[in-house]
C-alpha cells in the first residue's frame, strides 16, 4: 500500500495458484479527488495471459506481458477496482512476481507510484513419478528366446 497526493494502489492476487489455471487479479485504486489521465502497467511473468476483466471504462491492453489500462479521464469515484483474467500456462511451476506502476498527472507532472510486488507461487498440478527401467523379458521374448533354443 504506497501513497502518493493521497492516492493508494493495492493489489489483490493470490498467493498460489496451480499451474494451468486461471485466477482474477484485483486492483483497487483509492484516488480521492484526482481527476485527469491515469495509466496502470502490470507485469506479468512469462508464460502468464490476461485478459480483461473490468477495466472501469479504461482502455485495457496486454502486450509484451504488460497489462495496461489507460484513462483519459479517471472514473469520478474517489475509489474504484480494476480487475483482469490471468491464465498460467501448464508448463508454469514455482515463484513468480507480479510488478507494477500507476501514473497520473498533477500540476503537468507525471507522477509514478510503484504497485507493491504480489508474490505468487505456481504449483504444479502433475506430479512426475520416478520409473525404474528393468531388464526382464517379457514372456513373448523368452519365448522366442526358448524357441532359438529348442531350434538349436
Amino acid at each position: 500500500l504506497l501513497f502518493t497526493d493521497n492516492i493508494t494502489v493495492t493489489p489483490n492476487i493470490p498467493q498460489q495458484v496451480k499451474a494451468g489455471e486461471e485466477f482474477v487479479a484485483e486492483v483497487t485504486i483509492d484516488k480521492g479527488n484526482y481527476s485527469g489521465f491515469a495509466k496502470i502497467q502490470m507485469e506479468l511473468p512469462e508464460g502468464f495471459t490476461a485478459t480483461e476483466e473490468n477495466s472501469s471504462g479504461g482502455s485495457f491492453t496486454f502486450i509484451n506481458q504488460t497489462v495496461r489500462i489507460i484513462w483519459m479521464s479517471i472514473p469520478s469515484d474517489p475509489s474504484y477496482k480494476i480487475s483482469y483474467k490471468v491464465k498460467v500456462a501448464p508448463e508454469a511451476t514455482g515463484s513468480k512476481a507480479i510488478n507494477g506502476n500507476f501514473s497520473f498527472v498533477t500540476d503537468n507532472v507525471k507522477q509514478n507510484i510503484t504497485v507493491p510486488t504480489s508474490n505468487i507461487e505456481v504449483i504444479s498440478d502433475n506430479v512426475v513419478a520416478e520409473t525404474t527401467t528393468t531388464t526382464s523379458e517379457t514372456p513373448a521374448a523368452t519365448e522366442q528366446a526358448t524357441s532359438s533354443l529348442v531350434c538349436t
